[in-house]
Protein backbone atom coordinates (compact mmCIF):
# COMPACT_ATOMS: atom_id res chain seq x y z
CA UNK A 1 0.00 0.00 0.00
CA UNK A 2 1.31 3.44 -0.87
CA UNK A 3 2.53 5.49 2.06
CA UNK A 4 1.22 8.78 0.65
CA UNK A 5 -2.49 8.64 -0.12
CA UNK A 6 -3.14 12.35 -0.71
CA UNK A 7 -2.63 13.92 -4.12
CA UNK A 8 -0.49 17.02 -4.55
CA UNK A 9 -0.85 19.35 -7.52
CA UNK A 10 -0.16 22.84 -8.79
CA UNK A 11 -2.37 25.37 -7.02
CA UNK A 12 -4.39 28.05 -8.71
CA UNK A 13 -2.15 30.79 -7.29
CA UNK A 14 1.20 30.91 -9.12
CA UNK A 15 4.15 29.20 -7.50
CA UNK A 16 2.29 27.01 -5.02
CA UNK A 17 1.59 23.32 -4.48
CA UNK A 18 -1.61 22.09 -2.85
CA UNK A 19 -2.94 18.85 -1.40
CA UNK A 20 -6.41 17.36 -1.51
CA UNK A 21 -6.07 16.56 2.21
CA UNK A 22 -5.94 19.00 5.15
CA UNK A 23 -2.54 19.52 6.77
CA UNK A 24 -0.94 21.75 9.39
CA UNK A 25 -0.79 24.65 6.91
CA UNK A 26 -4.53 24.58 6.24
CA UNK A 27 -6.31 27.65 7.57
CA UNK A 28 -9.99 27.16 6.84
CA UNK A 29 -12.03 27.57 3.68
CA UNK A 30 -10.52 30.95 2.72
CA UNK A 31 -7.14 29.28 2.40
CA UNK A 32 -8.58 26.50 0.26
CA UNK A 33 -10.47 29.01 -1.89
CA UNK A 34 -7.39 31.18 -2.43
CA UNK A 35 -4.89 28.42 -3.26
CA UNK A 36 -7.32 25.90 -4.75
CA UNK A 37 -6.62 23.31 -2.06
CA UNK A 38 -4.71 22.76 1.15
CA UNK A 39 -1.34 24.54 0.93
CA UNK A 40 1.81 22.41 0.85
CA UNK A 41 4.32 25.02 -0.39
CA UNK A 42 4.25 28.54 -1.79
CA UNK A 43 6.56 31.14 -3.32
CA UNK A 44 8.20 28.50 -5.51
CA UNK A 45 10.22 30.45 -8.10
CA UNK A 46 10.17 28.10 -11.11
CA UNK A 47 7.44 26.01 -12.70
CA UNK A 48 9.80 23.03 -12.90
CA UNK A 49 10.17 23.16 -9.10
CA UNK A 50 6.40 23.35 -8.67
CA UNK A 51 6.03 20.27 -10.87
CA UNK A 52 8.74 18.38 -8.97
CA UNK A 53 7.30 19.20 -5.54
CA UNK A 54 3.78 18.34 -6.69
CA UNK A 55 5.05 14.93 -7.82
CA UNK A 56 6.88 14.17 -4.56
CA UNK A 57 4.28 11.78 -3.09
CA UNK A 58 3.98 9.88 -6.38
CA UNK A 59 7.76 9.72 -6.77
CA UNK A 60 8.16 8.39 -3.24
CA UNK A 61 5.45 5.77 -3.72
CA UNK A 62 7.04 4.69 -7.02
CA UNK A 63 10.49 4.40 -5.38
CA UNK A 64 9.01 2.14 -2.71
CA UNK A 65 7.44 0.00 -5.44
CA UNK A 66 10.74 -0.18 -7.34
CA UNK A 67 12.56 -1.15 -4.16
CA UNK A 68 10.06 -3.95 -3.50
CA UNK A 69 10.25 -5.31 -7.07
CA UNK A 70 14.05 -5.13 -7.31
CA UNK A 71 14.52 -6.76 -3.91
CA UNK A 72 12.41 -9.71 -5.12
CA UNK A 73 14.01 -9.82 -8.59
CA UNK A 74 16.23 -12.89 -9.08
CA UNK A 75 19.62 -12.15 -10.58
CA UNK A 76 20.50 -14.33 -13.56
CA UNK A 77 24.20 -13.69 -14.30
CA UNK A 78 27.19 -11.60 -13.23
CA UNK A 79 26.24 -8.46 -15.21
CA UNK A 80 22.72 -8.76 -13.86
CA UNK A 81 24.10 -8.98 -10.33
CA UNK A 82 25.90 -5.66 -10.73
CA UNK A 83 22.91 -3.91 -12.31
CA UNK A 84 20.50 -5.41 -9.78
CA UNK A 85 22.67 -4.29 -6.88
CA UNK A 86 23.14 -0.79 -8.27
CA UNK A 87 19.42 -0.25 -8.87
CA UNK A 88 18.47 -1.63 -5.46
CA UNK A 89 21.15 0.33 -3.58
CA UNK A 90 20.39 3.57 -5.45
CA UNK A 91 16.68 3.21 -4.78
CA UNK A 92 17.24 2.47 -1.09
CA UNK A 93 19.65 5.41 -0.79
CA UNK A 94 17.00 7.80 -2.14
CA UNK A 95 14.28 6.32 0.06
CA UNK A 96 16.50 6.55 3.14
CA UNK A 97 17.17 10.22 2.42
CA UNK A 98 13.46 10.92 2.15
CA UNK A 99 12.75 8.91 5.30
CA UNK A 100 15.52 10.73 7.17
CA UNK A 101 17.34 7.48 7.86
CA UNK A 102 21.09 7.03 8.07
CA UNK A 103 23.05 5.52 5.20
CA UNK A 104 22.99 1.74 5.28
CA UNK A 105 19.57 1.45 6.93
CA UNK A 106 16.84 -0.20 4.91
CA UNK A 107 13.27 1.01 5.32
Amino acid sequence: MARFQEKWSKGKTGGCVISDAPNRHSVGDDHVDYYGGHLVAESIPKQEYVNLIALAPDLYNKLEEIERVIAEWPTLHADGDYLHGWILNSTRELLNQVRGEKEGQDG
